[in-house]
C-alpha cells in the first residue's frame, strides 16, 4: 500500500508546487517597476529643480548686469551735463573757443558809452561757438545712450551663459528681424518716419553694427527682453472702433487674459456690442517722424532740450529768434527749473539763477541796464534730461501696502532705465521627451500639438525658447537707483532735477509686478510675427482664418496659439460665459421677517464689483493691489 500511495502523493505534491511557480517573480517585477518609476520621477524632479535654479540665477544675473551698465551710462551723461554747466566749457581751448570767461559773449562800449555793433557781432558769433561745443557734448551723450545699454545687453548675455544657459533661437530671430527693419526702406530708412541724424550723429549704421556684433553669428543671445521698436509703423483703426479693439489685441497681457479666462481684465471686451469684423479697418501709420535718442534695447529714456527740428538750423536762425525760443522754454520751466544743490548752498537752487539772465541789448538792438554786458549763455546749451517714463509711483500708500517694507526715501519712482530679462526653457523631462501630451490628445488639438512640437524640434539645438506648457519660465527686472541729497539731508528722486546728473549709486532687483518695460518681447518671436504680420493682414481680411491664410505655413503655425485668443473673442458662447461670471453674485444675504420666516435673498455685490480687489494682506478682507497690466 505504501508503495502504491507514495507515487500518488509525490505526483499531487509536485502538481501543487507548479501552481505556485512565478508568484515571487510577479511581485518582484511589480516592485522593480515601482522602484524604477520612483527613480525616474526623482530624476525628473531633480532636473526640474536644477533647471529652475540655474535659470533663475541666470536671469537675475543678466538683469543686474544690464542695470549696472545703465547706471554707468546715466552717470556719464550726467557728468557731461555738468561739463556744460561749468565755465570750463567756455574757456577751455580744446573746444575751439579759447576765450576768457570774463570777456566771452561780452559786448564793449565806445568812448561815448554806446555798445558797438562789432562787439555785438562778436558776442553772437561766440554764442554760436558755444552752441557748437554744446552740440558736440550732446553727440557724446547720444552715443552713450546707444552704446551703454547695448554693451549692457551684451554683458547680460554673457552673464546668463556663465550661469549655464545656451543661445536662444527665438531671441536671435528677433534680432535678425530687427536688423531687417533697420535696413528696410519702409521702416527705419524712411527719413520722414525716423530721424536719421541727430546732433550730427548718423546713428543707424553704427546701431546695426553693434547689434550684429552682439548677435555673434546667431549664437550670441541667451536671454531676451522687451524692445520698444519706435521705428515700427503704429497700428490703428480708421474709422475708430468703440471700444478700441486694436489697442487691446496688441497687448500680450490681454491675450493671456483671454486664453486664461480672466474676465476682470477683459470685461470691457466681454461687455462690448459685437459686430462682424469687429477689429475694424487696421491701417499702419508711417508718417510720424520720431527721434532716435538712444538704444531701443534697455533704453535710458533720455531726451534733449531745447530740441531742434533740424540739425541744419544751426547758424541759420537769427540770434534773437534762438534766444527768444530758449527763453520761452526757460519761462515754462523746461530747462530753467533744473533744481540742483551743487551750484548753490541753498536747497533746490535753480540752475538758471546761477547765470545773469539779462542781455545787454534787446532783440531790436536797444541797450538795456545789464551790468555785466554779457549775453546769457543758457539758450546756447542743450541739456540731456529725464524722459517722460521717469515718474513718481502713483497712489504710493496703496502700493507700499503690497510689500513687506516701505520704499527708501527718494526711491519711490518709476524709471525709463529698466533692465528686464526673461526666458522660457524646456524642462526636458521624460514626459516632454517622449511627447506624452501629444499622444494623449485627439483630433484637431492633437494635430495642433503635433505641429507645435515639430516646430519646437526644428527650432534649433541648445536651450530654446517656446511657449510650450512643459517649460521653465523666469523673468527678472533690475534698475539703477539714485537720489538727490539736499543740504538739509533730505533725499529726493533724481528726476526732480529734470537734468540728468551723476547721482546713480546702486542697482537692485525689483518686483516684476512693480515695473516692466513696454515693447515687443524678444524671447517670444511668435508675438513679433503676430504684431508685425498677422494684425496688418487681419485688417485687410474678412475673417480671422482668412488672415491666417495670408501668412507662410511656418509663421502660421507659430502665430496659431495666439490667434486662438481672437477665435475665443469671436465666439458668442465665450463672451456669454464671461458676462455670466461677471454678473454672478459675489456677496449677498437673506432677509427674514420678525418671526424668522425667509422673505428673499438680496445680492450685495457682483463679481465685477471686485475686479480691482486683491486678496491677502495683513488683515481680513480684500484690498486694492498692483495694477496687473502695469
Amino acid at each position: 500500500m505504501k508503495r502504491f500511495l507514495f507515487p500518488l502523493r509525490k505526483k499531487f505534491h509536485l502538481k501543487g508546487l507548479k501552481k505556485t511557480h512565478g508568484q515571487v517573480l510577479i511581485l518582484g517585477v511589480m516592485a522593480l517597476i515601482l522602484i524604477v518609476t520612483g527613480i525616474l520621477i526623482l530624476f525628473d524632479v531633480q532636473r526640474i529643480i536644477r533647471g529652475k535654479t540655474k535659470t533663475m540665477a541666470a536671469i537675475d544675473s543678466a538683469a543686474l548686469t544690464g542695470a549696472n551698465w545703465q547706471k554707468h551710462s546715466l552717470n556719464l551723461i550726467g557728468e557731461l551735463n555738468l561739463v556744460k554747466a561749468c565755465t570750463v566749457l567756455i574757456s577751455d581751448p580744446d573746444y575751439g573757443i579759447n576765450k576768457s570767461p570774463d570777456s566771452f559773449m561780452k559786448v564793449e562800449k565806445d568812448e561815448f558809452g554806446n555798445i558797438t555793433q562789432k562787439s555785438i557781432d562778436r558776442a553772437i558769433d561766440e554764442f554760436y561757438q558755444l552752441e557748437a561745443a554744446s552740440d558736440t557734448l550732446c553727440q557724446m551723450q547720444l552715443r552713450t545712450s546707444f552704446v551703454g545699454p547695448l554693451v549692457g545687453f551684451g554683458a547680460a548675455q554673457q552673464a546668463a551663459k556663465n550661469n549655464g544657459l545656451s543661445y536662444n533661437k527665438d531671441c536671435i530671430k528677433f534680432i535678425n528681424q530687427m536688423l531687417q527693419f533697420l535696413t528696410n526702406e519702409n521702416f527705419y530708412v524712411l527719413d520722414d518716419f525716423v530721424k536719421q541724424e541727430y546732433f550730427g550723429y548718423k546713428w543707424r549704421i553704427p546701431y546695426i553694427n553693434m547689434l550684429s556684433a552682439i548677435r555673434q553669428g546667431n549664437k550670441g543671445i541667451a536671454v531676451g527682453t522687451n524692445v520698444n521698436l519706435i521705428g515700427l509703423p503704429k497700428l490703428y483703426t480708421d474709422p475708430p472702433t468703440n471700444p478700441n479693439y486694436i489697442s487691446y489685441i496688441q497687448s500680450k497681457g490681454i491675450i493671456d487674459a483671454i486664453l486664461g479666462r480672466d474676465w476682470c481684465i477683459i470685461k470691457v471686451l466681454v461687455d462690448a456690442a459685437w459686430t462682424s469684423r469687429w477689429w475694424g479697418n487696421i491701417v499702419q501709420d508711417r508718417k510720424n517722424q520720431k527721434l532716435m535718442t538712444g538704444s531701443e534695447i534697455m533704453s535710458l529714456s533720455v531726451e534733449y532740450l531745447p530740441p531742434r527740428k533740424k540739425d541744419d538750423d544751426l547758424g541759420k536762425k537769427t540770434f534773437a529768434a534762438k534766444r527768444k525760443e530758449a527763453n520761452s522754454l526757460i519761462a515754462k520751466g523746461t530747462p530753467g527749473d533744473f533744481q540742483i544743490d551743487q551750484f548753490k548752498g541753498n536747497d533746490r537752487e535753480k540752475l538758471i539763477n546761477s547765470y545773469n539772465q539779462m542781455d545787454p541789448v534787446t532783440e531790436s538792438g536797444r541797450a538795456t541796464d545789464d551790468d555785466d554786458l554779457k549775453f546769457n549763455p543758457l539758450p546756447a546749451l542743450t541739456w540731456a534730461v529725464f524722459g517722460e517714463d521717469w515718474l513718481p509711483y502713483s497712489d504710493i500708500k496703496d502700493l507700499e501696502a503690497n510689500f513687506r517694507a516701505p520704499f527708501r526715501e527718494g526711491a519711490a519712482y518709476t524709471s525709463g532705465a529698466l533692465s528686464y530679462f526673461a526666458v522660457h526653457v524646456p524642462m526636458q523631462t521624460l514626459t516632454s521627451r517622449f511627447d506624452f501630451s501629444t499622444n494623449l490628445t485627439f483630433g484637431t488639438k492633437r494635430e495642433k500639438s503635433r505641429r507645435m512640437n515639430e516646430y519646437m524640434r526644428d527650432a534649433g539645438k541648445g536651450i530654446r525658447n517656446s511657449s510650450n506648457i512643459s517649460s521653465i519660465a523666469f523673468d527678472a527686472v533690475a534698475k539703477p537707483f539714485g537720489r538727490l541729497e539736499l543740504q538739509s539731508g533730505a533725499k529726493r528722486p533724481p528726476y526732480e532735477a529734470r537734468l540728468v546728473l551723476p547721482v546713480f549709486e546702486t542697482v537692485t532687483l525689483i518686483p516684476v509686478a512693480l515695473e516692466c518695460p513696454e515693447g515687443l518681447p524678444m524671447y517670444d518671436y511668435a508675438w513679433v510675427l503676430y504684431i508685425t504680420k498677422y494684425l496688418p493682414a487681419l485688417g485687410q481680411s474678412g475673417s480671422i482664418e482668412e488672415a491666417m491664410g495670408k501668412l507662410p505655413a511656418e509663421e502660421a503655425v507659430m502665430v496659431d496659439p495666439i490667434v486662438d485668443a481672437l477665435r475665443l473673442l469671436d465666439s458668442p458662447e465665450y463672451r456669454e460665459q464671461g458676462r455670466a461670471w461677471l454678473n454672478a453674485e459675489a456677496t449677498g444675504h437673506d432677509e427674514f421677517d420678525e418671526f424668522g420666516n425667509f422673505i428673499r435673498h438680496v445680492t450685495d455685490t457682483l463679481n465685477r464689483d471686485h475686479c480691482n480687489d486683491w486678496p491677502g494682506g495683513n488683515g481680513p478682507g480684500r484690498r486694492k493691489g498692483i495694477n496687473p497690466m502695469r
